[in-house]
């Protein structure tokens, strides 16, 4: 009862150096959101009393910062703690004792020998170290700053490295932040006391230019008279059939070749497995993605002059790309699927000409687009499609080691289903520390395999209990099968696997260990 702030460091498993954060930067105390969960843990795991303010259990923490987050907004989260550790000399000093194991208070005449040095902590950071996009909102989630002594607290102050100096974050309350060129950026943050002390926090966050799409409505690409919608230019649909009862989603990005605002020669590439839905929310439907694959068909032949044209002049490739970023790029397949169905029936109300679509389905886009074009093609439509290729796409289902899957499963029950009372046991009960060393929320990253396309995908899926249960999968591929491929007016279907075709070995043998943990 006699500990200050009811927290104290020599009883908690430090996993990283918290007094080292002490409102002084130096250049080993950059906040990362793991260290930020390290610092929180440390000082969770410290608490001698049940009841402290501003303390939430591990997963709280975890689940109310993903809670916050969404695309385009940067949501901070952060924390100032008062906390306790035993003096240097509080031993030597005669400031308590110690007896059979068991650690006294000291009383001289009476009066109480105060063992205890007091200790403050300021740290914030954001959810991810790099960010696509110049131009973003950040805010500063008042649910998500954490304090036993909130009270004390004057202002929060933000310098995000961009010319401007520091600007007061009031809780809630978004910052436009605007780069005129990408880089590395230091964000400084600025903690002011009522007494007027101040502490400093810093964190790094790289950030990258993204190609410039000009965002539009549904109805104005289905206009496409205004000169806005030409070039570059993305929207969001929505499919007008549900699986399940609900619909699928996507933005839409869209490459217009001869800036003509046309669409005349249609190449619809159809996403794959995405797990920026669930992990990066932030940037789910930033042009990664696409750029990547106009990247990489820059490699040169035929390909590149098709899709690229020349380097130095822009929209002048031969097709005009379309390319699906989904909503849920981890959603059952069969809803994806009347995602692309949408994209196609737009693409057939908006073409000028009779040119077919081609469409490129990559990994498990292959999968969505074959169950796509025979879904319509069942139901008497034509898509009006001349070309799928499948690239690189489990249609017959996918495959991760099961020693993997084991491990994962084992991982997950042992860290993010351990009941949060056991947080504050015995130095024997925080085994599950480990967990804190997962840059993502550990239950977000531990339900990639419970997502409903990779039970689809997964030949062989281990599930919470350990027991392979392919019901999902034997189900979906039952569905698949019956379907075919895609046949229509002589649609042409390609397959192409990147592996690699001369049994080249990858440098280990049967047996070997793939993956160890040790926490």
């Amino acid at each position: 009862s006699k500990v200050p702030h009811g927290i104290l460091l020599d009883i908690a498993m430090e996993f990283t150096n918290v007094p080292a954060f002490n409102g002084t930067l130096t250049d080993s105390t950059s906040v990362t959101p793991k260290t930020l969960k390290e610092i929180y843990n440390t000082l969770l795991i410290g608490r001698v009393r049940n009841e402290t303010a501003g303390i939430v259990s591990s997963q709280a923490f975890e689940d109310n910062w993903y809670a916050e987050r969404s695309e385009n907004n940067i949501a901070l989260s952060g924390l100032y703690f008062k906390y306790s550790r035993f003096a240097s000399n509080a031993a030597t000093a005669g400031k308590l004792t110690y007896a059979n194991g068991m650690i006294y208070d000291k009383f001289n005449n009476g009066v109480w020998q105060n063992p205890y040095e007091e200790l403050k902590t300021f740290a914030i950071s954001s959810p991810i170290n790099t960010y696509t996009g110049l131009t973003f909102k950040v805010k500063l989630p008042q649910a998500i700053f954490y304090s036993n002594y909130a009270t004390e607290i004057q202002k929060i102050e933000i310098d995000f490295d961009d010319g401007l100096g520091y600007r007061q974050a009031v809780y809630n309350q978004l910052l436009n932040i605007n780069y005129a060129i990408e880089g590395n950026k230091t964000w400084k943050y600025k903690l002011t006391l009522i007494n007027g002390q101040t502490m400093l926090s810093a964190s790094k966050i790289k950030i990258l230019a993204e190609i410039n799409f000009t965002p539009i409505t549904q109805a104005q690409a289905n206009a496409r008279t205004s000169t806005t919608n030409c070039g570059l230019y993305n929207f969001d649909i929505t499919s007008s059939n549900t699986f399940n009862g609900l619909p699928g989603k996507a933005r839409i990005f869209v490459d217009d070749a001869g800036n003509d605002c046309k669409i005349t020669k249609p190449l619809i590439l159809v996403e794959g497995w995405d797990v920026k839905t669930l992990l990066s929310p932030e940037i789910k439907h930033n042009s990664d993605d696409f750029d990547i694959f106009r990247e990489t068909t820059k490699l040169g032949g035929n390909l590149a002059n098709l899709l690229n044209g020349n380097f130095d002049i822009e929209h002048d490739q031969q097709y005009d790309i379309i390319y699906i970023n989904w909503d849920n790029g981890m959603d059952f397949i069969q809803r994806n699927a009347l995602v692309l169905e949408a994209v196609l029936n737009w693409v057939n109300s908006v073409k000028v000409g009779n040119e077919k679509a081609v469409v490129i389905g990559q990994s498990m886009g292959g999968v969505v687009s074959r169950y796509s074009l025979r879904d319509i093609e069942q139901r008497g439509i034509d898509p009006k499609v001349r070309l799928f290729v499948s690239d690189d796409s489990p249609q017959q289902g996918a495959n991760i080691p099961l020693s993997i899957q084991y491990l994962y499963r084992n991982v997950q029950n042992q860290v993010t289903r351990m009941p949060a009372s056991q947080i504050f046991n015995a130095a024997s009960q925080i085994s599950q520390g480990s967990s804190f060393q997962f840059d993502n929320p550990a239950s977000k990253l531990f339900s990639i395999l419970d997502q409903p396309a990779t039970a689809q995908m997964l030949i062989n899926r281990v599930n919470t209990y350990y027991q392979i249960d392919n019901t999902i999968h034997d189900n979906f591929y039952a569905q698949l099968k019956a379907k075919g491929y895609p046949q229509l007016n002589g649609i042409r279907n390609i397959a192409i696997s990147n592996g690699n075709e001369c049994g080249s070995l990858q440098n280990f043998n049967a047996g070997d260990v793939l993956i160890s943990y040790q926490g």
